[in-house]
Protein backbone atom coordinates (compact mmCIF):
# COMPACT_ATOMS: atom_id res chain seq x y z
CA UNK A 1 0.00 0.00 0.00
CA UNK A 2 2.83 2.43 0.86
CA UNK A 3 4.63 1.62 -2.45
CA UNK A 4 1.48 2.39 -4.46
CA UNK A 5 1.18 5.74 -2.67
CA UNK A 6 4.80 6.57 -3.46
CA UNK A 7 4.39 5.70 -7.17
CA UNK A 8 1.24 7.80 -7.38
CA UNK A 9 2.95 10.75 -5.74
CA UNK A 10 5.92 10.48 -8.16
CA UNK A 11 3.58 10.31 -11.17
CA UNK A 12 1.71 13.45 -10.08
CA UNK A 13 5.03 15.35 -9.59
CA UNK A 14 6.24 14.35 -13.08
CA UNK A 15 2.99 15.59 -14.62
CA UNK A 16 3.33 18.93 -12.84
CA UNK A 17 6.92 19.35 -14.14
CA UNK A 18 5.85 18.42 -17.68
CA UNK A 19 3.05 20.95 -17.64
CA UNK A 20 5.46 23.58 -16.35
CA UNK A 21 7.97 22.87 -19.11
CA UNK A 22 5.32 22.93 -21.81
CA UNK A 23 3.97 26.25 -20.57
CA UNK A 24 7.49 27.82 -20.95
CA UNK A 25 7.61 27.28 -24.68
CA UNK A 26 4.14 28.40 -25.68
CA UNK A 27 4.29 31.07 -28.43
CA UNK A 28 2.11 33.47 -26.51
CA UNK A 29 4.52 33.41 -23.54
CA UNK A 30 7.84 33.62 -25.55
CA UNK A 31 9.53 36.99 -25.94
CA UNK A 32 12.05 37.04 -28.87
CA UNK A 33 15.27 38.79 -27.85
CA UNK A 34 16.79 41.43 -30.17
CA UNK A 35 19.27 40.23 -32.76
CA UNK A 36 22.83 40.09 -31.49
CA UNK A 37 24.82 43.22 -32.32
CA UNK A 38 21.91 45.38 -33.51
CA UNK A 39 19.33 47.65 -31.94
CA UNK A 40 15.64 47.19 -32.68
CA UNK A 41 14.60 50.46 -31.01
CA UNK A 42 14.27 52.91 -33.90
CA UNK A 43 13.65 55.67 -31.35
CA UNK A 44 16.98 55.07 -29.63
CA UNK A 45 18.08 58.13 -31.57
CA UNK A 46 15.65 59.92 -33.84
CA UNK A 47 17.24 60.88 -37.17
CA UNK A 48 17.38 64.64 -37.61
CA UNK A 49 20.31 65.08 -40.00
CA UNK A 50 22.14 63.46 -42.92
CA UNK A 51 25.74 62.55 -43.55
CA UNK A 52 25.76 65.40 -46.07
CA UNK A 53 24.84 67.81 -43.28
CA UNK A 54 27.84 66.56 -41.31
CA UNK A 55 30.18 67.02 -44.27
CA UNK A 56 28.91 70.56 -44.80
CA UNK A 57 29.71 71.59 -41.22
CA UNK A 58 33.41 72.12 -41.94
CA UNK A 59 35.69 73.68 -44.50
CA UNK A 60 38.50 71.55 -43.12
CA UNK A 61 38.98 72.94 -39.62
CA UNK A 62 37.82 70.81 -36.69
CA UNK A 63 34.25 71.60 -35.65
CA UNK A 64 32.67 70.31 -32.44
CA UNK A 65 29.13 69.00 -32.63
CA UNK A 66 27.37 70.23 -29.48
CA UNK A 67 23.77 69.13 -30.10
CA UNK A 68 22.08 65.89 -31.07
CA UNK A 69 23.15 65.24 -34.65
CA UNK A 70 21.69 61.91 -35.72
CA UNK A 71 22.06 60.36 -39.17
CA UNK A 72 22.09 56.99 -40.90
CA UNK A 73 24.91 55.67 -43.08
CA UNK A 74 26.29 52.47 -44.56
CA UNK A 75 29.62 50.84 -43.77
CA UNK A 76 31.74 50.52 -46.92
CA UNK A 77 34.94 49.13 -45.35
CA UNK A 78 36.05 46.01 -43.52
CA UNK A 79 39.04 45.29 -41.30
CA UNK A 80 38.70 41.50 -41.48
CA UNK A 81 42.00 41.07 -43.36
CA UNK A 82 43.88 43.56 -41.18
CA UNK A 83 44.66 46.03 -43.97
CA UNK A 84 42.35 48.72 -42.56
CA UNK A 85 43.04 49.45 -38.89
CA UNK A 86 40.93 51.32 -36.35
CA UNK A 87 38.95 53.07 -39.06
CA UNK A 88 35.38 52.76 -40.26
CA UNK A 89 34.55 54.17 -43.69
CA UNK A 90 30.91 55.11 -44.16
CA UNK A 91 28.85 56.59 -46.99
CA UNK A 92 25.29 57.83 -47.34
CA UNK A 93 24.10 55.34 -49.95
CA UNK A 94 24.84 51.76 -50.88
CA UNK A 95 25.13 52.83 -54.51
CA UNK A 96 26.19 56.17 -56.05
CA UNK A 97 26.91 57.85 -52.70
CA UNK A 98 27.12 61.63 -52.54
CA UNK A 99 28.97 61.84 -49.24
CA UNK A 100 31.48 59.72 -47.35
CA UNK A 101 33.71 60.07 -44.32
CA UNK A 102 36.13 58.00 -42.27
CA UNK A 103 35.59 57.51 -38.54
CA UNK A 104 38.77 57.11 -36.46
CA UNK A 105 38.08 54.79 -33.54
CA UNK A 106 40.40 53.45 -30.86
CA UNK A 107 39.10 49.92 -31.35
CA UNK A 108 39.94 47.00 -33.61
CA UNK A 109 37.91 44.12 -35.09
CA UNK A 110 35.23 46.64 -36.01
CA UNK A 111 33.83 44.38 -38.72
CA UNK A 112 32.57 41.99 -36.06
CA UNK A 113 30.08 44.67 -35.01
CA UNK A 114 29.80 46.74 -38.17
CA UNK A 115 30.35 44.52 -41.22
CA UNK A 116 30.58 45.96 -44.70
CA UNK A 117 27.10 46.73 -45.98
CA UNK A 118 25.52 47.19 -42.57
CA UNK A 119 23.36 50.22 -41.83
CA UNK A 120 24.37 52.21 -38.80
CA UNK A 121 22.92 55.15 -36.89
CA UNK A 122 25.23 57.73 -35.35
CA UNK A 123 24.68 60.56 -32.92
CA UNK A 124 27.69 62.82 -33.51
CA UNK A 125 27.02 64.96 -30.44
CA UNK A 126 30.28 65.49 -28.54
CA UNK A 127 32.43 64.48 -31.53
CA UNK A 128 34.46 66.58 -33.97
CA UNK A 129 34.47 66.71 -37.76
CA UNK A 130 37.26 68.09 -39.91
CA UNK A 131 40.15 67.26 -42.20
CA UNK A 132 43.29 65.60 -40.94
CA UNK A 133 46.06 65.29 -43.52
CA UNK A 134 43.42 66.36 -46.09
CA UNK A 135 41.14 63.44 -45.21
CA UNK A 136 37.65 64.27 -43.87
CA UNK A 137 37.17 62.52 -40.53
CA UNK A 138 34.78 62.15 -37.64
CA UNK A 139 36.99 62.06 -34.58
CA UNK A 140 37.20 62.35 -30.81
CA UNK A 141 38.74 65.77 -30.17
CA UNK A 142 39.80 69.05 -31.73
CA UNK A 143 43.08 67.48 -32.85
CA UNK A 144 41.00 64.87 -34.70
CA UNK A 145 42.43 61.98 -32.72
CA UNK A 146 40.61 58.67 -32.46
CA UNK A 147 37.30 58.33 -30.66
CA UNK A 148 37.54 56.13 -27.56
CA UNK A 149 35.77 52.82 -27.88
CA UNK A 150 33.46 53.63 -24.93
CA UNK A 151 32.40 56.96 -26.41
CA UNK A 152 31.90 55.37 -29.79
CA UNK A 153 29.71 52.58 -28.43
CA UNK A 154 27.45 55.16 -26.80
CA UNK A 155 27.15 57.21 -30.00
CA UNK A 156 26.57 54.52 -32.61
CA UNK A 157 24.57 51.38 -33.12
CA UNK A 158 23.95 48.98 -35.96
CA UNK A 159 20.37 48.84 -37.07
CA UNK A 160 18.71 45.50 -37.65
CA UNK A 161 18.33 46.11 -41.36
CA UNK A 162 19.64 43.27 -43.49
CA UNK A 163 23.26 43.61 -44.55
CA UNK A 164 23.37 44.80 -48.15
CA UNK A 165 25.89 44.74 -50.99
CA UNK A 166 27.87 47.97 -51.34
CA UNK A 167 28.20 48.77 -55.04
CA UNK A 168 31.55 50.44 -55.76
CA UNK A 169 31.57 53.60 -57.81
CA UNK A 170 33.09 52.91 -61.22
CA UNK A 171 35.70 55.55 -62.01
CA UNK A 172 36.99 56.00 -65.55
CA UNK A 173 40.71 55.83 -64.86
CA UNK A 174 43.37 56.62 -62.27
CA UNK A 175 43.58 60.30 -63.19
CA UNK A 176 39.81 60.65 -62.72
CA UNK A 177 39.93 58.79 -59.41
CA UNK A 178 42.38 61.26 -57.86
CA UNK A 179 39.70 63.76 -56.93
CA UNK A 180 38.41 64.74 -53.51
CA UNK A 181 34.84 63.88 -54.47
CA UNK A 182 35.83 60.19 -54.40
CA UNK A 183 37.84 60.26 -51.15
CA UNK A 184 36.58 57.84 -48.47
CA UNK A 185 34.34 56.06 -51.00
CA UNK A 186 34.48 52.50 -52.29
CA UNK A 187 35.49 52.71 -55.96
CA UNK A 188 36.46 50.38 -58.79
CA UNK A 189 38.99 51.20 -61.52
CA UNK A 190 39.29 49.01 -64.61
CA UNK A 191 42.12 48.49 -67.11
CA UNK A 192 44.88 48.85 -64.53
CA UNK A 193 47.97 46.91 -63.54
CA UNK A 194 50.84 47.16 -61.11
CA UNK A 195 53.86 49.00 -62.48
CA UNK A 196 56.60 47.01 -64.20
CA UNK A 197 58.93 47.85 -61.32
CA UNK A 198 56.52 46.18 -58.85
CA UNK A 199 56.46 42.76 -60.57
CA UNK A 200 57.91 40.18 -58.21
CA UNK A 201 57.06 42.20 -55.10
CA UNK A 202 54.64 41.14 -52.39
CA UNK A 203 51.76 43.36 -51.27
CA UNK A 204 53.72 44.28 -48.14
CA UNK A 205 56.35 42.86 -45.79
CA UNK A 206 54.83 40.50 -43.24
CA UNK A 207 56.48 38.03 -40.91
CA UNK A 208 58.31 38.95 -37.71
CA UNK A 209 59.07 42.51 -38.84
CA UNK A 210 55.93 43.75 -40.61
CA UNK A 211 56.34 46.77 -42.88
CA UNK A 212 53.63 48.73 -44.65
CA UNK A 213 54.42 49.18 -48.35
CA UNK A 214 53.22 51.55 -51.04
CA UNK A 215 52.78 49.72 -54.35
CA UNK A 216 52.29 51.63 -57.58
CA UNK A 217 49.22 50.95 -59.71
CA UNK A 218 49.23 52.32 -63.27
CA UNK A 219 47.06 52.80 -66.31
CA UNK A 220 47.25 54.90 -69.45
CA UNK A 221 46.31 58.04 -67.49
CA UNK A 222 48.81 57.88 -64.63
CA UNK A 223 49.59 56.13 -61.37
CA UNK A 224 48.32 55.87 -57.79
CA UNK A 225 49.52 54.33 -54.53
CA UNK A 226 48.04 51.06 -53.27
CA UNK A 227 48.91 51.07 -49.56
CA UNK A 228 49.19 47.69 -47.86
CA UNK A 229 49.75 46.93 -44.19
CA UNK A 230 52.42 44.50 -43.08
CA UNK A 231 49.81 43.12 -40.66
CA UNK A 232 47.35 42.27 -43.44
CA UNK A 233 46.61 38.58 -43.96
CA UNK A 234 47.82 38.91 -47.55
CA UNK A 235 51.01 40.89 -46.83
CA UNK A 236 53.35 38.19 -48.15
CA UNK A 237 51.32 37.32 -51.25
CA UNK A 238 52.85 38.25 -54.61
CA UNK A 239 51.29 41.08 -56.56
CA UNK A 240 49.45 39.93 -59.68
CA UNK A 241 51.41 40.32 -62.92
CA UNK A 242 48.46 40.79 -65.27
CA UNK A 243 45.96 43.57 -65.84
CA UNK A 244 42.35 43.97 -64.81
CA UNK A 245 40.48 45.89 -62.14
CA UNK A 246 40.79 46.89 -58.50
CA UNK A 247 38.09 47.68 -55.93
CA UNK A 248 39.27 49.75 -52.99
CA UNK A 249 38.60 52.59 -50.60
CA UNK A 250 40.15 55.82 -51.89
CA UNK A 251 41.92 57.74 -49.14
CA UNK A 252 44.08 60.83 -49.08
CA UNK A 253 47.19 61.63 -47.06
CA UNK A 254 48.23 65.22 -47.70
CA UNK A 255 49.00 65.36 -51.44
CA UNK A 256 48.94 61.58 -51.95
CA UNK A 257 45.83 59.73 -53.01
CA UNK A 258 45.93 56.13 -51.78
CA UNK A 259 43.92 52.98 -52.35
CA UNK A 260 43.17 50.52 -49.53
CA UNK A 261 41.92 47.11 -50.61
CA UNK A 262 39.88 45.04 -48.16
CA UNK A 263 41.45 41.79 -49.31
CA UNK A 264 42.97 40.31 -52.47
CA UNK A 265 39.53 39.28 -53.70
CA UNK A 266 39.17 42.95 -54.63
CA UNK A 267 42.07 42.64 -57.09
CA UNK A 268 41.20 40.85 -60.34
CA UNK A 269 44.13 41.01 -62.76
CA UNK A 270 44.20 37.89 -64.89
CA UNK A 271 44.37 39.53 -68.31
CA UNK A 272 47.48 40.12 -70.40
CA UNK A 273 49.47 43.15 -69.29
CA UNK A 274 48.56 46.41 -70.96
CA UNK A 275 50.97 48.44 -73.00
CA UNK A 276 50.83 51.88 -71.45
CA UNK A 277 53.53 53.57 -73.46
CA UNK A 278 56.95 54.75 -72.35
CA UNK A 279 58.08 58.36 -72.07
CA UNK A 280 61.34 58.98 -70.26
CA UNK A 281 62.39 62.55 -69.42
CA UNK A 282 65.15 61.50 -67.00
CA UNK A 283 64.15 63.08 -63.72
CA UNK A 284 65.89 60.00 -62.29
CA UNK A 285 67.53 56.83 -63.54
CA UNK A 286 64.99 54.65 -61.74
CA UNK A 287 63.80 53.11 -65.02
CA UNK A 288 67.33 52.32 -66.16
CA UNK A 289 70.37 50.25 -65.29
CA UNK A 290 73.87 51.62 -65.75
CA UNK A 291 76.59 49.09 -66.57
CA UNK A 292 80.23 50.19 -66.60
CA UNK A 293 82.33 47.64 -68.50
CA UNK A 294 85.50 49.74 -68.74
CA UNK A 295 86.52 52.94 -67.01
CA UNK A 296 85.49 54.68 -63.82
CA UNK A 297 83.08 57.17 -65.40
CA UNK A 298 79.35 56.33 -65.59
CA UNK A 299 76.01 57.55 -66.87
CA UNK A 300 74.36 60.17 -64.65
CA UNK A 301 71.50 62.64 -64.53
CA UNK A 302 72.44 66.18 -65.48
CA UNK A 303 70.46 69.34 -66.22
CA UNK A 304 70.72 72.61 -68.09
CA UNK A 305 68.30 75.51 -67.77
CA UNK A 306 65.83 73.34 -65.90
CA UNK A 307 65.86 70.46 -68.38
CA UNK A 308 67.06 67.06 -67.15
CA UNK A 309 68.77 64.42 -69.31
CA UNK A 310 71.07 61.41 -69.07
CA UNK A 311 74.71 62.30 -69.61
CA UNK A 312 77.92 60.36 -70.19
CA UNK A 313 81.49 61.59 -70.66
CA UNK A 314 84.79 59.75 -70.50
CA UNK A 315 86.66 62.95 -69.77
CA UNK A 316 87.91 63.41 -66.22
CA UNK A 317 91.19 65.24 -65.91
CA UNK A 318 91.89 64.00 -69.41
CA UNK A 319 90.56 61.50 -71.93
CA UNK A 320 89.81 58.02 -70.57
CA UNK A 321 88.96 54.69 -72.09
CA UNK A 322 85.35 53.74 -71.30
CA UNK A 323 82.56 51.39 -72.26
CA UNK A 324 79.33 52.27 -70.49
CA UNK A 325 75.79 51.07 -71.10
CA UNK A 326 72.48 52.72 -70.21
CA UNK A 327 69.80 50.00 -70.40
CA UNK A 328 66.09 50.41 -69.75
CA UNK A 329 64.12 48.21 -67.41
CA UNK A 330 61.94 45.63 -69.15
CA UNK A 331 59.07 47.14 -71.14
CA UNK A 332 56.36 44.56 -71.83
CA UNK A 333 54.99 44.59 -75.38
CA UNK A 334 51.83 42.42 -75.43
CA UNK A 335 50.91 40.22 -78.38
CA UNK A 336 47.87 42.39 -79.05
CA UNK A 337 50.13 45.09 -80.54
CA UNK A 338 50.84 45.22 -84.25
CA UNK A 339 53.63 47.81 -84.39
CA UNK A 340 56.06 49.60 -82.08
CA UNK A 341 58.60 52.39 -82.56
CA UNK A 342 60.96 54.36 -80.36
CA UNK A 343 62.45 57.82 -80.67
CA UNK A 344 64.81 59.90 -78.55
CA UNK A 345 66.82 63.10 -78.55
CA UNK A 346 70.64 63.26 -78.41
CA UNK A 347 73.11 66.09 -77.96
CA UNK A 348 76.89 65.82 -78.45
CA UNK A 349 79.97 67.92 -77.85
CA UNK A 350 83.72 67.38 -78.26
CA UNK A 351 85.45 64.79 -80.39
CA UNK A 352 84.88 61.10 -79.86
CA UNK A 353 82.96 58.02 -80.91
CA UNK A 354 79.32 58.15 -81.88
CA UNK A 355 76.75 56.97 -79.38
CA UNK A 356 75.28 53.56 -80.29
CA UNK A 357 71.66 52.50 -79.75
CA UNK A 358 70.26 48.96 -79.57
CA UNK A 359 67.30 46.93 -78.41
CA UNK A 360 67.03 43.39 -77.04
CA UNK A 361 64.46 40.92 -75.78
CA UNK A 362 66.80 38.62 -73.83
CA UNK A 363 68.91 40.98 -71.69
CA UNK A 364 69.49 39.39 -68.28
CA UNK A 365 71.87 41.78 -66.55
CA UNK A 366 74.99 41.21 -68.63
CA UNK A 367 75.12 43.21 -71.88
CA UNK A 368 77.83 40.96 -73.31
CA UNK A 369 75.54 37.91 -73.35
CA UNK A 370 72.39 39.59 -74.70
CA UNK A 371 71.32 39.58 -78.33
CA UNK A 372 71.28 43.22 -79.47
CA UNK A 373 69.62 44.60 -82.58
CA UNK A 374 71.30 47.75 -83.85
CA UNK A 375 69.22 50.88 -84.29
CA UNK A 376 70.20 53.57 -86.78
CA UNK A 377 69.13 56.89 -85.29
CA UNK A 378 69.83 60.38 -86.50
CA UNK A 379 72.40 61.71 -84.00
CA UNK A 380 73.49 65.13 -82.86
CA UNK A 381 76.51 66.48 -84.73
CA UNK A 382 77.81 68.61 -81.87
CA UNK A 383 77.67 71.91 -80.01
CA UNK A 384 75.27 70.36 -77.46
CA UNK A 385 72.45 70.70 -79.99
CA UNK A 386 69.65 68.17 -79.40
CA UNK A 387 68.54 66.26 -82.48
CA UNK A 388 65.62 63.81 -82.66
CA UNK A 389 66.46 60.27 -83.75
CA UNK A 390 63.38 59.77 -85.89
CA UNK A 391 61.02 56.83 -85.40
CA UNK A 392 62.91 53.54 -85.11
CA UNK A 393 61.04 50.27 -85.59
CA UNK A 394 61.15 47.73 -82.74
CA UNK A 395 58.07 45.72 -83.79
CA UNK A 396 60.02 42.46 -83.73
CA UNK A 397 60.03 42.71 -79.94
CA UNK A 398 56.22 42.46 -79.71
CA UNK A 399 55.22 39.58 -77.46
CA UNK A 400 58.35 39.99 -75.35
CA UNK A 401 60.02 42.29 -72.88
CA UNK A 402 61.82 45.09 -74.69
CA UNK A 403 65.12 46.55 -73.44
CA UNK A 404 66.42 49.80 -74.94
CA UNK A 405 70.17 50.42 -74.65
CA UNK A 406 72.64 53.22 -75.29
CA UNK A 407 76.30 52.25 -75.52
CA UNK A 408 78.97 54.90 -74.94
CA UNK A 409 82.63 54.37 -75.76
CA UNK A 410 85.67 56.63 -75.45
CA UNK A 411 89.42 56.26 -75.78
CA UNK A 412 92.50 57.74 -74.18
CA UNK A 413 92.69 60.19 -77.08
CA UNK A 414 89.03 61.24 -77.57
CA UNK A 415 86.15 61.43 -75.12
CA UNK A 416 82.95 63.01 -76.43
CA UNK A 417 80.12 64.05 -74.16
CA UNK A 418 76.72 62.58 -75.04
CA UNK A 419 73.32 63.51 -73.64
CA UNK A 420 70.06 61.58 -74.11
CA UNK A 421 66.51 62.80 -73.43
CA UNK A 422 62.86 62.20 -74.28
CA UNK A 423 62.95 58.48 -74.97
CA UNK A 424 59.46 57.69 -76.28
CA UNK A 425 58.02 54.28 -77.14
CA UNK A 426 54.75 54.25 -79.05
CA UNK A 427 52.77 51.23 -80.21
CA UNK A 428 49.48 50.28 -81.82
Amino acid sequence: MNNKTNYLTLFILLCIVAVGINSCVQDDDFSTPPLTGCNTDENFYAVNKTLGDLVNLTNGDAVEITEDFVFDAYVSSSDLSGNIFKQLYIQDQLENPENAIVISIDASNLSNLYPQGSKIRINAKGLFVGKRNESLQLAGDAELNRISDLVFESNIYKTCDDIQQVTPLEVGNIADAKQDKYVNKLIVIKNVQFADSEIGNTYATGGSNPQTENRILVDASGEVIVRNSGYADFADELLPEGSGQITAILSRYNDDYQLYIIDTGDVSMENERLFLGFNETFDTLNNWTTVSVTGSQAWEISSYRGENFAKMSGYSGGNNENEDWLISNAIALPNSLTSATISFDTAKNYNGNDLEAFYSTDYNGNPSTATWTTLNPTLSTGNFTFINSGNLDVSSAIGNNLYIAFKYTSTSSASATWEVDNVVLTAE
